[in-house]
């Protein structure tokens, strides 16, 4: 069966045949206990805030290829099913004003796979549906949510799923040159929505293209179509660098400069919450955030991806194992010994399992084990 993400790099690299493998997930999972967080639901793919005190996220069911959306009040811990979908799910987001989750689904045939759009209205619960002619992510939600940006035989379109009407954003003429015709063309349009960058490539290699007025300006070093967000008008965050060795870029429109914010990782997996210009990312697996106005980084020693902040910035949802967690910014400042303890026994075990041949399934294991020894030094220290 297809599904939207097989996220446990542990079980791909560690034999679970002394149960260390078992003993290395209850850790983890163990921060989550240390922070006193709210585990809000199992089988999770995806998740957003919608407001203050409402969020959405989407359960998984693999067996029957079916997925289901519920919002939860956090109050509360109050959870109600709101659709259903079948599919498997690449890409989920859900609007900044709350009146929307957009969806990537791929359908399995006998011998092809198939695209769809689905819109979710979250203000009266319909779906909108958009056919897709691609497997892959074909469209970027506009930066305050009410519409996506495709690209058509004509160009980048934008397309408002409230009445289905679209109009021509940049013509076909304006950049097709500059972009390989074999590959899909994404639009991330500015806040202001007068500076647009496309993005143009696959296999961790793109080219962007920021076009500004009627001035145009390659960007280099883009290695994710989706890993792409405007902070502000002027500077965007991408992931940039090459497999195994990814970092978070913040690149400046106005000065036409890039800027490197993190250590290289396995992956980066940005996520950005535009209520206070929080990036959140991976460092080899341990959530890391960079303070875009403050100009900060700080990694604590819990893993777990997607993460995303709250309107108000004291709270913040992560994904880790397909759990989905809620917790406290605050939890992660008052139990920074705690959390520390729990990560020396986790490097503890790291090292045990690095130190047998017997725990290493494949060739590519001992760098695994390595990299996750360095990060755990490092936030045990």
């Amino acid at each position: 069966m297809l599904s939207a993400r097989d996220i446990n790099l542990d079980a791909i690299y560690i034999n679970n045949s002394q149960g260390l493998l078992s003993r290395l997930m209850s850790l983890k999972h163990n921060a989550y206990q240390i922070l006193r967080s709210t585990p809000v639901d199992d089988n999770v793919i995806f998740s957003g805030w919608v407001s203050g005190n409402r969020l959405v996220y989407v359960k998984e069911y693999r067996a029957s290829g079916n997925n289901e959306v519920f919002e939860y009040y956090p109050a509360s811990r109050k959870r109600n099913k709101i659709a259903s979908v079948k599919g498997a799910i690449i890409f989920a987001k859900s609007s900044l004003n709350g009146h929307y989750l957009y969806l990537k689904l791929i359908h399995e045939n006998k011998s092809s796979l198939s695209g769809e759009i689905v819109i979710v209205n979250l203000r009266d619960i319909k779906i909108v549906r958009k056919t897709s002619n691609s497997a892959l992510l074909d469209f970027t939600v506009a930066y305050y949510g009410d519409s996506i940006f495709y690209e058509s035989s004509l160009g980048i379109m934008e397309f408002y799923p409230d009445d289905s009407s679209e109009r021509l954003v940049v013509p076909l003429e304006r950049y097709r040159q500059l972009m390989s015709r074999n590959n899909i063309t994404l639009a991330y349009v500015s806040p202001l929505r007068n500076r647009i960058l496309l993005v143009n490539g696959g296999g961790g290699s793109y080219t962007g293209l920021l076009l500004d007025g009627l001035s145009q300006k390659i960007v280099e070093g883009v290695s994710s179509a989706s890993e792409i967000s405007w902070l502000d008008n002027k500077r965007i965050v991408f992931r940039s660098g090459t497999l195994a060795r990814y970092t978070v870029v913040e690149y400046d429109s106005d000065l036409q400069k890039p800027s490197q914010k993190s250590a290289p990782s396995l992956n980066t997996n940005i996520a950005f919450s535009p209520f206070d210009c929080y990036v959140a990312y991976n460092l080899d697996g341990i959530i890391s955030f960079y303070f875009s106005r403050y100009d900060d980084t700080k990694s604590f020693s819990i893993e777990g991806e997607d993460v995303f902040f709250s309107p108000d910035g004291h709270q913040f949802l992560s994904l880790f194992q397909k759990r989905l967690y809620l917790s406290r910014y605050s939890a992660l400042q008052e139990s920074q010994i705690e959390l520390k303890r729990n990560s020396a026994e986790i490097l503890s075990l790291y090292r045990r399992i690095g130190n047998s041949e017997g725990n290493l399934l494949n060739d590519y294991s001992d760098e695994y084990i390595k990299r996750k020894i360095l990060i755990y030094e490092m936030v045990t220290r």
